[in-house]
């Protein structure tokens, strides 16, 4: 039981060093030690061994799982790693580029509707003349 356990061991490593992306990570992981996997197989079959190599063997597949546990995890953060950089050097950006031009502002509704009046009594020969709202009454009255 101990040689398969090394076969097993030996075999998802290379497996794990040949996993291309996190998808297949995951795959690896779930086929060596999900419910149904591998090593939780080779666990199961310990009920039949004797006190002394139960011991043994559950000893040394508890290290084996601790070690590829340990292994998915470094491979994980490596392929995290690998998948960023590729994302970054697919969208570099260029510095020298001009920036995104924002949208201006508009004029307001009241102020399109007074120039289109303006222009209107203009074409009809009329001129604007803008002066104060409110005249005083020294200029009304008393400056007369």
């Amino acid at each position: 039981m101990l040689v398969r356990l090394e076969q097993l061991s030996q075999k998802a490593e290379a497996a794990l060093t040949a996993a291309a992306d996190l998808e297949a990570l995951n795959e690896l992981k779930v086929k060596m030690l999900g419910r149904k996997g591998d090593i939780t197989l080779l666990l199961r079959g310990l009920k039949d061994l004797g006190a002394e190599e139960r011991a043994r063997v559950g000893k040394r597949a508890n290290e084996v799982k601790a070690q590829l546990e340990e292994l998915i995890q470094n491979r994980a953060e490596e392929l995290q790693g690998l998948q960023l950089q590729k994302r970054l050097q697919e969208e570099s950006i260029d510095v020298t580029l001009p920036g995104v031009a924002l949208p201006r502002g508009s004029k307001h509704p009241l102020t399109r509707i007074n120039e289109e009046i303006v222009q209107i009594f203009n074409g009809m020969g009329f001129a604007v003349a803008e002066g104060p709202e409110i005249e005083l009454d020294y200029y009304n009255f008393e400056a007369l």
